[in-house]
């Protein structure tokens, strides 16, 4: 299957429409809870190459996106690391309740970490 690859535009506007509809958004790469959209901010750029900053007063995080699915409540996109050939998955959870089980043991793994 062929994917076309995502602009910058495109990306920009299913994030706003994504977050629009999920006020208790939370964004996961890899298993590990990265940011709470209660505090975090992001943007969309790109030349040629779609760029996803997110960042928050905790951590500050730049990917190129190069796939986008939206499978249920969960915004999943395929990012790389700058300098990294290895593509990673980020995804966005639209509600808390409909976690996957990964971010559910990613939340239970911090909160063992804060309490030992």
């Amino acid at each position: 299957m062929d994917v076309s690859p995502i602009t910058a535009e495109m990306l920009s506007q299913m994030v706003a429409e994504f977050l629009t509809g999920a006020s208790q958004a939370l964004v996961v790469e890899e298993g590990e809870l990265l940011f709470d959209f209660a505090s975090a901010k992001y943007s969309v750029s790109g030349d040629g190459r779609c760029v996803l900053h997110l960042w928050s007063e905790e951590r500050n995080v730049v990917r190129r996106v190069l796939e986008v699915q939206v499978p249920g409540r969960r915004l999943r996109l395929k990012v790389l690391r700058f300098g990294q050939a290895k593509p990673l998955v980020m995804e966005f959870c639209g509600d808390r309740d409909r976690r996957a089980g990964t971010l559910k043991r990613a939340l239970r793994a911090d909160y063992q970490h804060l309490l030992e």
